[in-house]
């Protein structure tokens, strides 16, 4: 069945800074508004909705020697009703996240 396009927009940010966003496998970092690594300024995104897409995001915290679980965060609102308590997945690590995390 055909489908008009949707397009999505999400507002996000993290603490302390955001790394990457991918959608769809596709690296949508450079069309990321706002600054990634300032946690008080909200960041946005649109982007057309792909069936079966994962959004990733990537972010970490700069609070050095604390526990990132405790002193992190993250906050999203997307325009299809997705928001930062409905069905995410995570995925923590000490070193880069692969690519292969990062592309969903």
């Amino acid at each position: 069945r055909w489908s008009p396009a949707e397009a999505i927009t999400c507002t996000f940010t993290a603490s302390s800074a955001v790394v990457s966003v991918f959608y769809d496998g596709q690296d949508l970092t450079s069309q990321v508004a706002g600054s990634m690594n300032d946690w008080s300024v909200q960041k946005e995104l649109t982007f057309m909705r792909v069936h079966g897409a994962y959004l990733v995001i990537t972010a970490h915290d700069n609070d050095v020697g604390e526990d990132s679980c405790s002193t992190g965060s993250f906050q999203v609102k997307c325009s299809n009703g997705v928001t930062t308590v409905t069905g995410w997945e995570t995925y923590g690590s000490n070193d880069t996240i692969p690519l292969l995390y990062r592309a969903g």
